[in-house]
């Protein structure tokens, strides 16, 4: 019979070694997971945080491409302006046309000026013939000048490009139409200047 009890006993002891060590298996385990998990939260947090960066730093520079889209345009209409502004200057330079009144000088006589008069020249100081034009008052007659549109004839001869430029150093899209300068010039020019 101390056989059986000797049997007895190791089984219990090896049961309860068994549940013991499973319990603490389990413990182990419960511990890493609970620790696996902190990490996949923690790791899955800093993954959305990255993101939630990502998609501004990619809106601020789709944002500043747009910007420098538009600056290009810009920037590209400027540079068809003054291209067509530079081929108008190189036709007048070849037909010998002047940049700016002043260029050719006052008349050296009494006829002279009086063919310069009828001609559309300036009668008193540059741009004041610019002034007969309705809608043309001294600051923008004095701007007109600096542009190289001393004469009436000038404004008369207008073309799309001239008229655009001026617009923009004077600061009124629209103007020289909604007012009909270039008709006006062409109306004090056929009545006599």
């Amino acid at each position: 019979m101390g056989f059986f009890w000797f049997l007895l006993g190791l089984v219990v002891g090896a049961v309860a070694a068994w549940v013991l060590l499973a319990r603490r298996y389990r413990e182990e385990l419960d511990a890493a997971l609970r620790g696996w998990e902190e990490r996949c939260r923690a790791a899955r947090e800093e993954v959305d945080r990255v993101d939630r960066e990502h998609a501004e730093v990619r809106a601020r520079l789709e944002e500043r491409i747009a910007e420098l889209e538009r600056e290009r345009k810009a920037l590209k209409g400027r540079i068809g302006a003054l291209e067509a502004r530079i081929a108008e200057l190189e036709r007048r330079a070849a037909e010998g046309v002047p940049e700016r009144a002043e260029a050719e000088g006052p008349p050296a006589s009494a006829a002279e000026s009086a063919q310069a008069g009828a001609e559309g020249a300036p009668a008193g100081a540059p741009g004041e013939e610019l002034q007969r034009i309705r809608g043309v008052g001294p600051v923008i007659a004095a701007k007109l000048v600096e542009l190289g549109y001393a004469r009436l004839s000038d404004i008369a001869t207008l073309k799309p490009e001239d008229v655009a430029r001026i617009e923009e150093a004077i600061g009124f899209p629209g103007r020289v139409a909604r007012e009909r300068w270039i008709e006006q010039a062409r109306e004090l020019l056929a009545a006599g200047g």
